[in-house]
C-alpha cells in the first residue's frame, strides 16, 4: 500500500485497501465460530467484532474515496475513524479488566 502512494499508483493502493478491508471482514467473522463459556471473554469477542467490522470500514471508505476526497467523504471518514478509535479504547479497557482478573497475584 505505501509504495503504491510514493508511486501515485492509485489502482495498487485501491487494490491494497480492499484487501486489507475484506481480510479484516473475514477475521471478524471468523470470531463467531469460536465456543467460549465465559460471558467475559464472549464480550471481548463482541468487542473485537465491533473493531475489526470499523476497521475494515474505515479501509473502505479510503479506498471508495483515495482519487478524489470530497468534504463530505473525509468528514464521514473522519467520524468513522473517532467511532473506530472510541470501540478500540473501550476494548482495551475491557482487555485490561479481564486480564487483571486472572492475572496471578505477586
Amino acid at each position: 500500500f505505501n509504495e503504491a502512494l510514493q508511486k501515485n499508483d492509485g489502482v495498487k493502493a485501491k487494490a491494497a485497501l480492499d484487501t486489507f478491508a475484506k481480510a479484516l471482514k473475514a477475521s471478524a467473522d471468523s470470531l463467531d465460530k469460536l465456543d467460549l463459556s465465559s460471558d467475559e471473554v464472549k464480550k471481548l469477542r463482541d468487542q473485537n467484532k465491533v473493531v475489526l467490522t470499523l476497521s475494515s470500514e474505515v479501509f473502505s471508505l479510503q479506498s471508495q474515496h483515495l482519487d478524489a476526497p470530497t468534504e463530505e467523504a473525509q468528514n464521514t471518514l473522519k467520524a468513522k475513524v473517532d467511532e473506530l478509535n472510541k470501540a478500540n479504547a473501550q476494548l482495551q479497557a475491557e482487555t485490561q479488566a479481564v486480564e487483571a482478573k486472572v492475572k496471578p497475584a505477586k
